[in-house]
């Protein structure tokens, strides 16, 4: 697998964000019409935090937290995670890249909005957010860009889209992406999104792949991953989960 282009990258954002807004507070991805994936939510820090300061929030699911393009933390709904330290505040650049990891359809939670509540420094609320939405239903554009660099193993800098190529030379049938070794993140066959992958979380380690999806001859596997890259930067298919 071959790095293409970082999601936070201007040009990513151009090819393949959904929707990119402007609000006092972060809007619900349901404001946004983002029905599943990714919202990045992007501010500046005040001049006058004194170090080291601490980020609160209420997150709804799961959310990467960015000082100066630099991973300090993740926030998280189901691990009651709702604070980072954050070291170095001082007129920094904070990004919130905050994941849907699926709606809730009963009780209490039955409107189970996703996004990002009450977010404070310092017990002091932060406004004005540059909020970009990825629904991640079209990734052709990434056609148009070249293979890049990206660091291996944890991702300080946020989500890399990968590329690679693989060629079948008889009657594809169906089989199963194995993704053991791999952080979290998203697949794709040929432009088609299988879904998502989390093998430490599991227990599913692997994704079905349709045989109809699936070319005679030249294949493409594009993923989108948040957290994690092996040195090995390989993925296997197999014939069984």
């Amino acid at each position: 697998m071959q790095p293409i282009i970082r999601l936070f990258d201007p040009l990513a954002r151009s090819l393949i964000s959904s929707i990119i807004v402007q609000r006092k507070t972060p809007p619900t991805f349901e404001e946004l019409q983002i029905p599943l994936h990714l919202v990045l939510y992007e501010t500046n820090f005040p001049m006058h935090y004194k170090n080291p300061a601490t980020l609160e929030a209420v997150v709804h699911d799961r959310a990467y937290v960015y000082t100066d393009v630099h991973l300090t933390g993740v926030l998280s709904r189901s691990h009651k995670i709702f604070t980072v330290p954050l070291k170095d505040a001082y007129r920094k650049e904070l990004a919130i890249l905050v994941e849907n990891q699926g709606h809730l359809n009963y009780g209490d939670y039955i409107k189970d909005y996703k996004g990002l509540w009450n977010v404070t420094v310092n017990k002091e609320h932060l406004s004005f957010w540059n909020v970009t939405g990825f629904r991640l239903n079209n990734i052709k554009p990434l056609s148009q860009i070249t293979n890049s660099s990206c660091e291996l193993e944890t991702l300080q800098r946020g989500p890399v889209f990968l590329r690679g190529h693989f060629s079948i030379k008889e009657t594809p049938i169906d089989t199963f992406l194995y993704t053991v070794g791999w952080g979290k993140g998203v697949a794709f066959i040929n432009g088609y999104n299988l879904g998502r992958y989390w093998p430490l979380a599991g227990p599913q380690k692997s994704l079905y792949v349709p045989g109809s999806l699936l070319n005679e001859g030249k294949n493409e596997l594009i993923i989108l991953e948040l957290e994690y890259v092996p040195k090995s930067r390989s993925m296997q298919f197999q014939t069984a989960p």
